[in-house]
């Protein structure tokens, strides 16, 4: 069954990102052979248009539908649509199977859905932000993204990914999987997903089977450049995982994991499963974009440096019932961090330790102050 809007909706895609652009458009595709018919209802949304929306209900006639101004939705850098099911001709915006059943092929490709989230749900919402906060996008995109005549083929825009697929237009996040993947390779390792790095894939792809083996051009993976969990595991041996280590204190980040991990989950209300990943980074990223050094609200942008790494001044942020009322200090031994938050018994066993496993070259006292 071809779908009322196709036209409409491909109109609409082909103003997003193309890495975003043509994951949604595989999406649809797939909706379509599934009896589905589904309407994008927004694409890209300009810096303009997002004033707008958010004009309506304030200073003109209407309900508040927004509360996002131009710059602080992914819709306004392209990396977002929105859709409803046409059922009987009509548009459909119950949650029913059918739309979960589009929802679940969406995430097949690799979109975020608002309806996932805790704190507002959007039911609508795919976003595919690649780990990119709305600050890192702002930077990026000053004035929102602009799609071009060139837009519709080759990606001249690269976004951080830490998740399969990878696929022209990424780049290394945390876990640098686009380099991995280069120097599995053998080709340059810049950390960019480009035109080279795809034909390379390709290559690989038509010459190997889905166990690594080498096989005759043609008898091999799809050709089709993009790095699914077959090709990966095929060139890999296994999917990509993170190697988690125990943290006591900060900074928390990809990788650690414990307790003071599950706390920090908690505080913001995700999966609190000790670990410290992609998600939680995420997560963290979001967080900080959104809130100051004393933990208090502000605008998107005006808050923490958006790193998605809990350090001391997050880790007090999240926590302001724990920010010391007397200077604290941290003991770095030849350049890593062994104590940190600590007070006057604490360093001077620290020390102490580092003297008598006579291993340390340099030790390193600095205060550090709290208001």
């Amino acid at each position: 069954m071809a779908m009322t809007y196709h036209n409409t909706n491909q109109k609409r895609l082909a103003e997003l990102q193309p890495h975003v652009r043509d994951a949604a458009q595989k999406a649809l595709a797939e909706a379509e052979k599934a009896g589905l018919d589904i309407l994008v209802t927004q694409g890209l949304r300009t810096f303009a248009e997002q004033n707008e929306l958010y004009a309506q209900g304030r200073t003109k006639p209407g309900k508040i539908v927004t509360n996002a101004k131009a710059g602080q939705s992914y819709h306004n850098f392209g990396l977002a649509f929105d859709f409803c099911l046409i059922e009987n001709g009509k548009a459909c915006w119950d949650v029913n199977s059918k739309w979960k059943q589009f929802v679940n092929i969406c995430k097949k490709q690799g979109f975020e859905w608002g309806g996932d989230w805790t704190s507002f749900k959007d039911y609508p919402h795919f976003e595919m932000t690649g780990g990119l906060s709305l600050a890192q996008c702002r930077a990026k995109w000053p004035n929102g993204w602009k799609p071009t005549s060139t837009s519709t083929g080759t990606a001249t825009t690269y976004v951080e990914m830490d998740e399969l697929p990878l696929k022209k237009g990424h780049k290394d996040g945390f876990l640098k999987l686009v380099s991995k993947l280069q120097e599995r390779l053998k080709v340059k390792v810049d950390g960019y997903f480009g035109a080279t790095t795809e034909e390379s894939v390709k290559m690989w792809q038509e010459r190997h089977d889905e166990n690594g083996n080498a096989v005759s051009i043609g008898k091999g993976l799809t050709a089709d450049g993009i790095v699914g969990e077959k090709t990966w595991k095929a060139l890999f041996g296994e999917l990509p995982k993170i190697e988690y280590v125990e943290d006591y204190h900060a900074p928390f980040e990809i990788g650690s994991k414990g307790d003071a991990v599950k706390k920090i989950q908690n505080r913001l209300k995700i999966n609190a499963d000790g670990y410290y990943g992609v998600a939680t980074a995420r997560a963290v990223r979001t967080w900080q974009e959104r809130h100051d050094a004393d933990g208090n609200a502000v605008p998107v942008g005006k808050g923490l440096p958006a790193t998605g790494v809990v350090d001391f001044t997050t880790w007090y942020a999240l926590f302001p019932e724990e920010k010391p009322k007397e200077p604290a200090y941290e003991v770095v031994v030849d350049g890593e961090p062994v104590v940190t938050s600590a007070y006057d018994k604490y360093v001077l066993e620290a020390v102490q330790n580092a003297i008598k496993d006579n291993k340390a070259e340099k030790i390193e006292i600095q205060r550090i102050d709290y208001k």
